[in-house]
């Protein structure tokens, strides 16, 4: 070593040397540590690009955002349109003075179930309408109006109506649901579920000749492809969501070709099952008791039929089910008002009110202004 590099180490040296013990470990440590940040951060960049959704986080953090904002205003609208609306406007709709509404919504309804009974034939696919009730309202006779809605339904266009209601009367509502915190299924209650639906599932969902398309869309579900992290809507029922690389609230992605018979589960809240584990979800046992067979769930909360046959035509189709269960619930043509579909809509949009709509409300508000005239003195 020459005399110059020796003369310009010796006092490192020795302020090293001259250093506390602990001082020392510090030293030694600090370069580490570095490292081993840097390693965390490359190692988050990698697993980032591999795994996002958008090549750059602020991208992505711009559309959470963006979405949150929208979400959070089309709530607020709902709410300012839901407070100027007559006392009941809801569920007057299975009053006499929404018979004229409530007909046009069930129109609505049958048009959109005709074209999934449409395509559901191209597909080679068995439909099946599974009806559990729910407890949306407390007057027996709109949930009895809705049953026998939907079970003409299946009627008519001939197709499988697995009904729940039979078997749940057999248990208490807290037994079924989740009740008292909320009114959606729990995991006994999914099970009540798979039992009725393995009734028309068993030794009839053998691998048909479907459709075969030899390019298919990134995502096949409409959930945020790849998420996996505990859902906090109420703090006190946190629970985790895992989705699938292909929008699908699945543990795994789907491969093709297939190699098992699929079974597609559309539907709402219902069938996408808050405030359970991806296994709990009725789509979620059925794949249990059948592991033979592939059960896809595609529930998305707050769809209705409208929302569920344009899911199924631009990006579930190619799943290539062998047998579609379609949930519908008792809220479904509730669903069709224009404030709800502001909402939940999978077309989300500033939506009207339609002729039917305003007429109806008009006369709700003309009953609740009678009393009034009727205390003023003549």
């Amino acid at each position: 070593m020459t005399k110059e590099k020796h003369d310009t180490l010796e006092p490192i040296e020795q302020y090293v040397r001259s250093m506390p013990f602990y001082k020392k470990i510090i030293f030694a440590l600090v370069p580490l540590a570095i490292l081993l940040i840097l390693l965390e951060t490359g190692a988050r960049l990698v697993y980032y690009q591999v795994h996002g959704n958008h090549k750059s986080a602020l991208v992505a953090a711009f559309h959470k955002l963006q979405n949150k904002v929208a979400l959070a205003v089309s709530t607020k609208k709902v709410e300012v349109v839901e407070n100027r609306l007559p006392k009941g406007a809801k569920g007057a709709l299975f009053n006499p003075e929404g018979a004229e509404l409530l007909a046009y919504f069930q129109g609505q309804y049958e048009k959109s179930f005709a074209e999934l009974v449409e395509e559901t034939g191209k597909l080679g696919s068995r439909l099946i309408v599974l009806y559990p009730p729910s407890n949306f309202s407390k007057d027996p006779r709109s949930r009895d109006l809705c049953q026998s809605f939907f079970k003409g339904l299946a009627g008519k266009y001939r197709v499988d109506f697995a009904d729940v209601t039979a078997a749940f009367a057999r248990y208490p509502a807290e037994t079924v649901t989740l009740l008292p915190q909320n009114g959606h299924l729990s995991r006994f209650g999914n099970q009540v579920v798979v039992e009725e639906l393995a009734k028309y599932i068993q030794g009839n969902a053998s691998r048909r000749r479907v459709a075969a398309f030899s390019t298919r869309p990134p995502l096949l579900g409409d959930l945020l492809a790849r998420e996996n992290k505990i859902w906090l809507f109420a703090p006190e029922m946190p629970y985790r969501v895992v989705v699938n690389s292909q929008g699908l609230r699945m543990d795994r992605d789907l491969q093709f070709p297939k190699t098992k018979p699929r079974i597609l589960c559309l539907g709402d809240s219902f069938t996408f099952g808050p405030y359970l584990a991806n296994h709990d979800t009725y789509p979620g046992l059925l794949q249990q008791k059948y592991p033979d067979k592939e059960v896809i769930n595609a529930g998305i909360c707050g769809y209705t039929i409208a929302d569920e046959v344009s899911l199924l035509k631009q990006r579930a189709k190619y799943c290539e089910p062998d047998i579609i269960i379609l949930q519908v619930l008792d809220n479904d043509l509730m669903d069709f008002f224009y404030f709800r579909r502001q909402v939940f809509a999978r077309d989300r949009q500033d939506f009207k009110p339609t002729p039917q709509e305003e007429e109806y409300l008009a006369r709700l508000r003309a009953l609740e202004s009678k009393p009034a005239q009727a205390s003023r003195p003549q």
